[in-house]
């Protein structure tokens, strides 16, 4: 097979930026030039630019926000079941939807959404109407 470089939308300067900028996410759930592969049931898959594994909504609103003031596509993934990546890879930043467990619960005129990420002990509870 004949490949093309594509050069990755978010250049290194970029990326300094966005590990300077205080998005109050760990450094470590934030990955640069990271295999898709790992993250589709496939197994297959070129390398996204930057990949943010998202455990909180406060995570996610911060990222969609930093992407669109930043002008930086944005992808948003889950369990990686029903995508297929490329060999070019995915450019800008690919959100994971890092969450293990979500429950349901309905009081009076009210629905709370409680969810769990992968952490030991990591729990968020979202009031919806």
């Amino acid at each position: 097979m004949n490949y093309t470089y594509m050069r990755p939308i978010v250049t290194l300067k970029e990326r300094k930026i966005m590990k300077m900028q205080n998005l109050g996410i760990e450094e470590s759930k934030i990955k640069y030039n990271e295999d898709m592969k790992k993250y589709t049931s496939f197994k297959i898959g070129g390398k996204a630019d930057i990949l943010v594994k998202i455990e909180t909504e406060e995570e996610l609103k911060k990222v969609i926000k930093y992407s669109k003031e930043n002008k930086i596509p944005l992808s948003i993934i889950g369990n990686g079941s029903n995508i297929l990546v490329t060999d070019k890879g995915i450019r800008g930043i690919v959100a994971k939807i890092d969450i293990r467990k979500m429950e349901i619960e309905k009081r009076k005129e009210e629905i709370i959404l409680n969810l769990r990420s992968r952490r030991k002990n990591s729990r968020n509870s979202t009031k919806v109407n």
